[in-house]
Order: C-alpha cells, then sequence, then structure tokens
C-alpha cells in the first residue's frame, strides 16, 4: 500500500485479528479500535494479494476482512442497522464493484471497437435501439451503480462528515432511487 505509508501492513493486522479472538485477550476492543483507524483494516483494498505472497501460506485479506466485520458490529451497537446489516451492504458493495468492473470493462471494449469500426453515435444508438441484448446489459450496470454509490456515500457520510443512523441511511436510499430512475431513463432512450 504504498499510498499510504502509515498502513499497519498484512502481517500486524493478521496478528490483530488473532488477539481480537483471543478470550484471555482483556483488551480485546482497545486493540480492535487501535487496527480499525485510516492506517488499519479499513485501508485494505482485498486484492487477496497477501494472502497469495504470504511465506507462512496464511490468509491475512480473511483476517483483514474479519477485522472490518468486527468492527462494523461494534459501530452498529445503538445504531438503525445491524451488524448483520452492515456485513450484507459491505458483501453488497463488493460484489456490485466486481460487476461494475466487468460491466465498465464491456462498455469501453465495445465503444472502442465501435468507433475504430468507423461508427458514428447515430450508427451506434440504430444499433442499440431495440436490442433487448444491450437493454438488459445496461439495465444490469444501472442497478449495480444504483446499488454500489449509495452504500459508499453511507460510508463516507458516516467516516468523514459523522453523519451516522436513519437520517442518513434514509438520504443514501434516496440518491439511490435516483440513480436508478436517471439510468432506467437512460438506458430507455438508447435502447427502446
Amino acid at each position: 500500500m504504498a499510498w499510504n505509508p502509515a498502513y499497519l501492513g498484512p502481517a500486524a493486522l493478521n496478528r490483530a485479528w488473532t488477539l481480537v479472538n483471543d478470550s484471555r485477550d482483556g483488551d480485546q476492543a482497545v486493540r480492535l479500535a487501535a487496527v480499525a483507524g485510516d492506517a488499519g483494516c479499513h485501508a485494505c483494498h482485498t486484492q487477496s494479494t497477501c494472502t497469495e505472497r504470504c511465506p507462512k501460506l496464511l490468509s491475512p485479506t480473511a483476517s483483514i476482512a474479519g477485522l472490518e466485520a468486527r468492527d462494523r458490529a461494534r459501530r452498529a451497537q445503538g445504531r438503525a442497522v445491524s451488524a448483520r446489516s452492515e456485513t450484507m451492504l459491505w458483501i453488497a458493495q463488493r460484489a456490485t464493484a466486481a460487476l461494475l468492473a466487468l460491466c465498465v470493462v464491456v462498455h469501453l471494449a465495445t465503444m472502442i471497437v465501435a468507433v475504430r469500426g468507423g461508427l458514428t453515435a447515430t450508427e451506434i444508438l440504430g444499433r442499440t435501439r431495440g436490442n433487448v441484448g444491450w437493454a438488459a446489459f445496461y439495465g444490469v450496470f444501472v442497478l449495480a451503480v444504483a446499488i454500489h454509490a449509495p452504500i459508499g456515500l453511507r460510508t463516507v457520510a458516516g467516516e468523514w462528515l459523522q453523519w451516522r443512523g436513519r437520517a442518513a441511511d434514509a438520504c443514501c436510499v434516496v440518491i439511490g432511487v435516483l440513480l436508478l430512475a436517471l439510468g432506467w431513463r437512460a438506458v430507455a432512450a438508447v435502447t427502446l
């Protein structure tokens, strides 16, 4: 993690996960709070590179994900959303990120091939109109954006602005619905 020299790293976070799960350790909450900062478990991009390169054949990625889930559960106490819901939101954001990566690659590849093939914008629109396949593809693309973006905004609002609770959650749901409506309107304009 060259972009963040203060990052604790997979070895330290893996060890912290071991200690947080040790029932004999009386400082579990303190230890969890220490590794949950900006340079801790939440700075991990979950690329699994550390697991692939671990000389001890450990799985730091799983340990870091465990710390993140445990910290989300700790922070969720007394909040509108349960720890289980926080975990489901985390999974939904990671899944939609993977889907969005695929959609962006397909979209860009298609546009590059079309433009290099000499197609104009009018000709591209002519090929997408009435095409159920493209409507489904871009519909899934928009749905992934409408799920992914509000979850990310919710996290940013909570971490940077300290804005949490039902009002923040409701605002993010409204943003998701707006993205969905506007996105599907754009899909309809291009494919119907």
